[in-house]
């Protein structure tokens, strides 16, 4: 059997010094369990253990076992390097595959993929998207994946102000983030100009004026800003 899961296998019981006038009877059975009778040939088998008993017709038997053998089950392990960036070609591909029967072809589709690499094993400089991969051995035994290099959403702040309303109070500026990667780091340019004493998304005890804010998410890979609020 040349890959795993089919069944083109064929046996044939050859018994020897076969006499004219004598009528065999043959029964087959595969991981000793009963599995076909009356034939002498068996088509179209998958892998196991196969036993045939042939019994002439004064009922005298004779057995006979042998091993349909299957080529290794192939196997992928993928590891994927995510797009840290928005938009950037930083993704990878990296495949190791087990089993089949050397030699492995590899055959890549998608519209982000070279043609000069599409039969390369390992791919890099890759956009966010879906990547198919075909992998074929010497024999045509086939698996076929689909594979998602993904990229951080779109920055996105929500904000909620609130102004001074009466004398003595202060005002506050609340954001919340959404896309990027977490955790957030936030730095703020006050209303002289110079920065603002912290990092927070949230800040509060604002005088009047003008704040800015520029806000990047984990490793700094991705920013959205400048950002700008007004405290009256």
């Amino acid at each position: 059997v040349l890959c795993t899961g089919t069944a083109n296998g064929t046996l044939y019981a050859n018994v020897p010094h076969q006499e004219a006038d004598r009528n065999y009877s043959y029964v087959w059975y595969k991981d000793d369990v009963e599995h076909a009778r009356g034939t002498a040939q068996l088509a179209n088998q998958g892998g196991g253990n196969y036993r045939v008993v042939v019994t002439d017709s004064k009922n005298c038997p004779a057995s006979a076992s042998t091993t349909v053998n299957s080529s290794p089950p192939m196997n992928i392990n993928i590891d994927v390097t995510h797009v840290e960036v928005q938009g950037d070609a930083s993704g990878a591909i990296n495949v190791e595959v087990s089993g089949g029967t050397p030699e492995i072809k590899y055959t890549w589709t998608s519209d982000n993929i070279d043609i000069n690499h599409k039969h390369d094993q390992d791919q890099s400089g890759l956009v966010a998207d879906a990547y198919e991969l075909m992998v074929t051995d010497l024999y045509g035994c086939k698996i076929d994946t689909l594979i998602y290099v993904k990229q951080p959403e779109s920055m996105q702040v929500n904000s909620a102000i609130k102004n001074i309303e009466c004398y003595g109070q202060q005002g506050s500026i609340e954001l919340r983030v959404q896309g990027g990667k977490q955790p957030y780091t936030a730095e703020w340019i006050g209303p002289d100009g110079n920065p603002y004493p912290s990092t927070d998304l949230n800040i509060y005890g604002l005088n009047p004026g003008r704040y800015e804010v520029t806000i990047y998410d984990s490793g700094r890979n991705n920013k959205v800003g400048p950002l700008v609020y007004n405290i009256a």
